[in-house]
């Protein structure tokens, strides 16, 4: 296996969309979106990843979802996400749990 050419090749969910990798100083972090959730898994190499564990969302109502999504690590060590929402909209998000979890408004 060509290692720069493939790096999961497998996932419960039916597709990983819009990727989104920061790492925290130790580690690898990357989300993505599958059917209006968000997932996470990480990696010390960015080779080997954890399996995906999905992540809680709050603050949107009801209809609305994450479409893409783009996550930064301030320099205070905190998550900041800008998503795209089904709706046209884009919403901010704060994690301050290294992205288990994550408020949107």
């Amino acid at each position: 296996m060509d290692k720069a050419s493939i790096v999961i090749t497998s996932s419960n969910t039916p597709i990983m969309m819009s990727p989104t990798v920061v790492h925290d100083g130790t580690q690898f972090i990357m989300w993505y979106n599958s059917g209006g959730n968000i997932y996470k898994r990480t990696s010390i190499d960015c080779y080997t990843w954890s399996d995906e564990v999905k992540t809680t969302v709050t603050g949107l109502t009801s209809g609305k979802y994450v479409f893409h999504l783009d996550v930064y690590l301030s320099g205070d060590g905190r998550l900041e996400m800008l998503a795209a929402l089904n709706t046209n909209r884009l919403a901010y998000g704060l994690s301050l749990d290294g992205g288990d979890s994550w408020v949107l408004e």
